[in-house]
This record gives C-alpha cells, structure tokens and sequence, in this order.
C-alpha cells in the first residue's frame, strides 16, 4: 500500500488507548455492538466492516484467520482501516461520554437497584 506510514500516522492513538478500545468491543452490549459496527462502516464502508467487526470483537480472530476466511485486502489495507476503525470508535465514545456528563464535569449519579442514588465515585450513598 502507497503511503503506508503516513496513513498509519494520521490514525494513531496510543497503544494503551487502543488496548481499551479492544476490551470494550470483546465484552460489549447490544448497544456497544451498534456503535462498534456504525464506526466499521464508516472507517471503510459495507465491503470490509464485517471483517473488521469480526477481528475486534471475537479474541481469536487475527490476521491468520481472517486471511483464511478469504479477506478481500491486504494485511497492510486491514490495518490502515483497523487504525481508522479504532479512531472513529474512540471518537464515538468520547462523544457518548461528553453527552453523558452534565455541565459541571462530573457525571451524573446513577439510580441504585435500591432507588437510591450513586456517586460519581462508584461508591454507593451511606445510608
């Protein structure tokens, strides 16, 4: 692939970050799993986002195996779209936070299954 490096470059997050990324889509919901394939298909359309669902969400499914499946790029292409796929996505979560934070910056307390409010800190309300 032409400008190989360069195209990597331009999607880069720290490998920290993109171990995250990975663990969310390893163990998302239903409502993860939509946001998952909404970022696939827009890092590379309809063609390879199945691929690429496949390879982040199942641990077992590398390159090897995707090959073998009958992939339709190359490993070089995979991984620019992979990259992308992975920007997009911390993109999508970012902003799904933000929403989720009110004005002030902390987030806001969630209902406990007793009716009772949490703290932004996990730590449940003394009583």
């Amino acid at each position: 692939m032409r400008g190989y490096r360069e195209k990597m470059a331009a999607y880069r997050l720290p490998v920290d970050r993109r171990r995250e990324l990975r663990a969310f889509c390893q163990v998302a919901d239903a409502a993860g799993l939509a946001l998952i394939q909404q970022a696939a298909v827009d890092a590379c359309g309809d063609s390879l986002a199945p691929w690429i669902v496949r390879h982040v969400t199942l641990p077992q499914k590398d390159w090897d195996v995707l090959q073998f499946e009958g992939i339709p790029c190359s490993v070089d292409t995979f991984r620019v779209y992979r990259a992308r796929f992975y920007a997009i996505l911390n993109r999508l979560l970012t902003m799904q936070a933000a929403e989720n934070t009110p004005q002030g910056g902390t987030p806001a307390p969630k209902k406990t299954p007793q009716g009772g409010l949490q703290q932004a800190t996990g730590a449940a309300p003394a009583e």
